[in-house]
């Protein structure tokens, strides 16, 4: 097991449903989600033996007013200073 860290790119994150697809090894555990030198970054204890798939998390901004609000588990809220916003990660 390994501690492996996947950075977020806001733009690939759909606006409309605050969906963010990241593909991570079968059964990684989610640690956290924070910001490392301004780039937003999510970690996870993962086997990378295994095969990957697709995992889905949500991003939202704080007061963000979403119509779609998944069933899901909180991960860690990340602040962008040059953005002036701060957002908060869901993994479905």
């Amino acid at each position: 097991m390994v501690i492996w860290k996947y950075p977020i790119q806001l733009s690939d994150v759909s606006m409309k449903s605050n969906l963010l697809i990241i593909s991570m090894p079968v059964g990684a555990r989610l640690l956290t989600a924070q910001v490392q030198r301004e780039v937003p970054c999510i970690w996870a204890l993962v086997d990378p033996t295994m095969n990957t798939e697709p995992r889905k998390f949500y991003i939202f901004g704080t007061g963000d007013e979403t119509d779609h609000f998944p069933e899901s588990t909180y991960i860690g809220t990340f602040q962008l200073e040059r953005l002036g916003h701060v957002f908060h990660v869901f993994a479905e």
